[in-house]
């Protein structure tokens, strides 16, 4: 169910068995993704990635923009930073769009609930270049399995305690050999 899902996590899964309770879950896996460390990469404003050497390397066009920052920072003063990491963050569609609508007049960007007008000025220029990358960035993934040792106990015991029909005083510890410390009788 989506609401028995974390805020962190993307997916998650439960390993669940049936008790004279009902069934109760003894493990759960939650896919994180890439949560904790894009979280800690924006608090600490620092790229936590990993890296993988390319065997070939890729050439690969990218759009970059120059900014006049004299001109944003006297624009936008204390937001001049915040308004350039989103300039930066852009994508290249993006970037494509804001070239053709700086030709015409102004540029609206958006960043979280703030809006700011971009003007000709405050960009220096808008080209396209290629880049050849030999090695490969990316954030890596969590899943994050969740025991419960004192639910998987219970179940181990409970699924293993055995009563004679016939005397139900008569009752016995009937553990695996796998999971059986000692053997005895």
């Amino acid at each position: 169910m989506g609401n028995e899902m974390a805020h962190y996590a993307c997916d998650c899964w439960d390993a669940e068995c049936l008790t004279t309770y009902g069934w109760v879950e003894i493990v759960g896996c939650a896919d994180r993704s890439c949560y904790d460390l894009n979280a800690h990469a924006k608090a600490a404003s620092t790229k936590f990635v990993a890296q993988q050497r390319l065997a070939e390397p890729v050439s690969r066009e990218v759009t970059e923009v120059t900014l006049n920052k004299a001109v944003l920072g006297k624009a936008f003063k204390k937001e001049a930073g915040k308004v350039s990491a989103a300039i930066a963050e852009l994508s290249d569609d993006q970037k494509e769009e804001m070239k053709s609508q700086l030709e015409s007049g102004s540029y609206q960007l958006t960043v979280g609930d703030n809006s700011y007008e971009i003007t000709p000025a405050m960009i220096s220029g808008v080209r396209t270049v290629t880049k050849t990358e030999h090695v490969r960035e990316f954030v890596p993934s969590v899943i994050e399995p969740s025991f419960g040792i004192g639910r998987i106990l219970y179940c181990i015991l409970e699924c293993n305690f055995k009563v004679r029909e016939s005397d139900e005083k008569r009752t016995w510890l009937d553990l695996p050999p796998l999971i059986a410390p000692t053997k005895c009788s």
